[in-house]
């Protein structure tokens, strides 16, 4: 899906404003430029439709709080977020604030313009997102005890080490487990595992928070022998 569909790109950096305009227009969309997530607002009531390529860290407004505004003014643009390396945690906040992709510094060329596309696809698609989210929540009931305890982990950006912490465990086996939570879940990396928790709801997260808590406490309580 291309054919013209305008993609809004904000960032304050030209050099990549004007990279990515001409990238974009080679790949048959219509990208538009702006210098910060201000002027883009400036532009609201005469955009037309898209999705938005927006950086992370920008002076003034921040992506972040880009998408939180649009979110409030209840405008359904599906965003590309553009982050630096080590901004697990900032990239999580983006997709609670409705960004469909996280794309990492540096990126490839081909990945930005299948970021551009999924999230263009899954604007057309709104239909198909409550089968995906019971799709996702089936999968879910497939994790083991422990892998419930690592995916909840990787979704609050949390690393091995720390999990391993958490769980009392070693970082070798929890990165084992990140493994078959990935496969299991049917997702490529963790920006579309992300992704997929967000899309499937607050009920989900907490079934599956429930029972991990439930496993811990029977864990440090365990029944004395009559």
């Amino acid at each position: 899906m291309s054919d013209g569909v305008a993609v809004h790109v904000i960032d304050d950096d030209p050099v990549i404003r004007d990279s990515l305009e001409i990238l974009l227009a080679t790949e048959g969309f219509n990208p538009r430029v702006y210098a910060s997530a201000a002027k883009f607002l400036e532009q609201l009531e005469t955009l037309d439709d898209g999705c938005i390529v927006t950086d992370l860290r920008m002076p003034g407004m921040t992506g972040i709080e880009l998408l939180e505004k649009l979110q409030e003014l209840q405008i359904d643009l599906p965003a590309v977020v553009i982050t630096g390396d080590g901004d697990r945690a900032l990239a999580l906040q983006a997709m609670k604030a409705g960004a469909t992709s996280i794309l990492e510094k540096p990126f490839d060329v081909a990945d930005l313009i299948a970021c551009v596309r999924v999230a263009l696809a899954d604007k057309a698609n709104s239909p198909a997102r409550e089968d995906a989210k019971a799709a996702f929540a089936a999968r879910l009931t497939t994790l083991s005890v422990e892998e419930r305890q690592v995916f909840q982990g990787m979704i609050a950006g949390q690393t091995s080490r720390t999990i391993a912490g958490r769980m009392g465990s070693s970082q070798r086996i929890v990165d084992l487990h990140r493994s078959t939570v990935m496969l299991k879940m049917q997702a490529r990396d963790l920006s579309e595992l992300l992704r997929m928790a967000l899309a499937a709801g607050e009920e989900v997260l907490m079934e599956t928070k429930g029972s991990e808590s439930a496993a811990m406490q029977s864990r440090a309580n365990p029944p004395k022998e009559s």
